[in-house]
């Protein structure tokens, strides 16, 4: 595994004429174009210490993203991915302000945000879904995953287990949609391993101010700052399609981490359904 550091750093010309004289290379075009400078070297290597260099010396403040690169024997042998969808055409749930009263049990858990509730109804969607060349893509806040009937029947010929498919509801005519479909996982995994890092707190911080915590409940927010780590025998007879035990976000984004099996992965990569990201775990033996 390879992971690159992802800079995108907002320049004007005359300082990006600077600093790329200091990393001794050409400026890209693109960038006088769109103001906007990527650069994708490999983790702490010499390249990436120049631009963290340069950056600092110029007094640039600027985050990066990670971004794991796998062979292609690291992703045949995996047993277990967390899958993400590339996008979310599916929009948000509706109607938004009251989506969680329609579609989900506040039983289940906390009363005034998303943490821990449970989806007991269809959910509903504006009307104009299109998945476009996707198979299958996300619904905002929720993270649930929709799909085509393409890849409902592929999946169902598959015989695999821990998910059934779920009608959608079109929100203006209150009508079930008839090509696409939730893909509603009901496996669930055990809990992390210790070595997952997950960072939690109950305000958020952007732009120098301070907001409320999420919930009134303290739910908070937690997020996940590492891959996730199983322990081998943890992963024994797990189903192909699961939850993670642990629920990630905050507010109205509060959900369980999809995840799928090395026989997943095969059929999509086989039957050529596009739409998600599979990220190995880390397994501890």
């Amino acid at each position: 595994m390879k992971v690159k550091a992802r800079f995108v750093i907002p320049m004007k010309d005359d300082v990006a004429d600077v600093f790329f004289q200091k990393l001794g290379m050409r400026i890209p075009e693109n960038g006088h174009k769109t103001g906007l400078y990527t650069l994708e070297p490999e983790l702490n290597s010499a390249f990436f210490v120049c631009i963290t260099d340069a950056l600092h010396a110029l007094g640039i403040d600027c985050e990066y993203t990670e971004e794991r690169e796998y062979t292609k024997r690291e992703m045949e042998q995996t047993p277990l991915f967390m899958v993400t969808p590339l996008h979310c055409h599916a929009g948000y749930p509706q109607p938004e302000k009251a989506y969680l009263s329609v579609s989900f049990d506040s039983a289940t858990g906390c009363p005034f945000c998303s943490n821990g509730r449970l989806q007991t109804a269809p959910l509903h969607l504006r009307d104009d879904i299109h998945l476009g060349k996707a198979d299958i893509t996300g619904v905002e806040w929720t993270n649930e995953l929709v799909v085509s009937a393409r890849a409902r029947e592929v999946i169902e010929q598959a015989g695999v287990c821990g998910c059934t498919f779920w009608e959608l509801i079109a929100q203006k005519s209150n009508k079930p949609f008839d090509s696409v479909f939730q893909l509603k996982i009901t496996g669930q995994l055990p809990p992390m391993a210790e070595e997952t890092v997950f960072s939690e707190s109950q305000t958020v911080s952007a732009g120098g101010f301070t907001f409320r915590p999420f919930c009134p409940n303290g739910c908070g927010e937690k997020s996940l700052k590492s891959l996730p780590y199983y322990y081998a025998h943890d992963l024994e007879n797990i189903p192909d399609f699961a939850l993670s035990s642990e629920w990630i976000g905050g507010g109205r984004g509060r959900f369980r981490l999809p995840f799928v099996s090395q026989k997943v992965y095969r059929l999509f990569r086989e039957n050529k359904l596009n739409g998600l990201h599979f990220e190995p775990v880390i397994i501890i033996p």
